[in-house]
């Protein structure tokens, strides 16, 4: 089985979102007997070091003086020159409108159109630009609407390229059907997983190590993920502020890169944490230190409105943290019977089911051994495999 692999996110080393799934699912594809892969990038984004030194696969650095020109000229004159017997595109994009052999896609979700109809129902209150990230000003505006208008028609160039579609939940897969017009015979649902960082074991002075290094008080809250509108870090932060009064020596942890971190910033000085100590923004941090503060944690929590999976769930899971998570999107179904589930909207339901868990050692205990348990329905093995069951169908069917 030869797989020619859309690497052209790799250039960036940050270990999180596309980069995540695609590096992972590699290392896990690598494993499977009698699969070859190839990783085709940009000669300008060439593959990071850090993932050329942890994958095999071969890498082929293509030249184009645009990324379109690469993605729809340069790109399917190579595969028509090498034959794979299918070309993966993970990132929700990257595929040629020139058939050259079987193309799969890798779609996350559809937040925009969601959002946008949560809030058309009443579920949502405000405008739809109140949950997604907007630009602020009209050449901003412009160049905004002409972006979008852009990602719609290469969506629909991705889309009718697609021979089968991959996305990581059954949610996910209900969007691409309700707001994308596609059939559910042409959708796999496979889950991600976490990395393997996450469930080894490390020993109690590394975890003392990391929070030292971070000036870290021994209880805290932990958010891992980035600072989108979506994300929700608003009402967690504002529900932090009425649970300092209760816990006065639990902080607030917020790990992640990307979106409105400023904004996120400055709203926890208006809320008056202006100082460290209290709440802490740490980013680009390593697997291994991620894992610690997993570990470390007393709970991890996430209000976001609209997930199509959820990976920091999983790999916090995996760890053995116990979880808080968001009602809306796919994180019901990724935590299952896995942790307590709240409604973003109800920020008393918020503040009151952190501090029971905060408060109550047994339910903290049993949310870290249902957590331990769910998560063991999540591996990139797992996925690895059902993803080659994607392949070997449609070189048979396409033979």
């Amino acid at each position: 089985m030869k797989v020619a692999f859309n690497a052209r996110y790799l250039y960036d080393p940050g270990l999180r979102g596309f980069n995540r799934y695609a590096f992972c699912l590699l290392r896990a594809l690598e494993k499977i007997p009698g699969v070859e892969i190839t990783l085709l990038s940009e000669e300008r984004y060439p593959v990071h070091q850090v993932y050329k030194s942890a994958l095999r696969a071969q890498i082929r650095n293509l030249s184009a003086p645009k990324t379109l020109l690469w993605e729809q000229w340069v790109l399917p004159r190579y595969l028509k020159r090498s034959r794979p017997d299918v070309f993966h595109a993970p990132a929700d994009g990257g595929l040629p409108l020139r058939k050259q052999c079987p193309y799969v896609l890798t779609l996350h979700g559809v937040p925009v159109p969601s959002l946008a109809s949560l809030v058309q129902a009443g579920e949502l209150t405000g405008t739809a630009s109140s949950y997604l990230d907007t630009a602020s000003n009209r050449s901003s505006l412009l160049a905004t609407s002409v972006d979008r208008i852009r990602a719609w028609l290469l969506r629909h160039i991705y889309l009718q390229a697609a021979d089968l579609v991959i996305t990581v939940s059954e949610f996910s897969k209900s969007e691409l059907v309700r707001f994308l017009g596609l059939r559910p015979d042409r959708i796999r649902v496979i889950y991600e997983g976490a990395d393997e960082t996450f469930s080894q074991c490390l020993p109690p002075g590394y975890l003392e190590e990391v929070r030292a290094k971070y000036g870290l008080p021994s209880r805290f809250l932990l958010f891992v993920g980035g600072f989108d509108r979506r994300k929700n870090v608003s009402t967690l932060l504002r529900a932090f502020a009425r649970i300092t009064s209760r816990e006065p020596d639990v902080a607030l942890v917020l790990v992640g890169i990307g979106g409105d971190i400023d904004g996120c910033k400055l709203e926890a000085t208006s809320l008056g944490f202006p100082n460290a100590g209290r709440v802490f923004f740490l980013h680009r941090i390593s697997d291994r230190e991620l894992a610690a503060l997993y570990r470390s944690a007393m709970l991890f929590v996430t209000l976001s409105w609209h997930e199509g999976f959820c990976l920091p769930v999983v790999e916090a899971m995996t760890a053995g943290c116990a979880v808080l998570g968001s009602s809306f999107g796919a994180i019901p179904e990724i935590i299952g019977e896995g942790g307590w589930l709240v409604d973003p909207r109800r920020i008393d339901n918020v503040v009151e089911a952190i501090t029971t868990i905060l408060r109550q050692s047994g339910v903290r205990q049993e949310l870290q051994s249902r957590a331990l348990l769910r998560a063991r329905s999540f591996s990139w093995e797992k996925a690895a495999k059902e993803t080659v069951k994607v392949y070997e169908e449609l070189s048979e069917t396409c033979a």
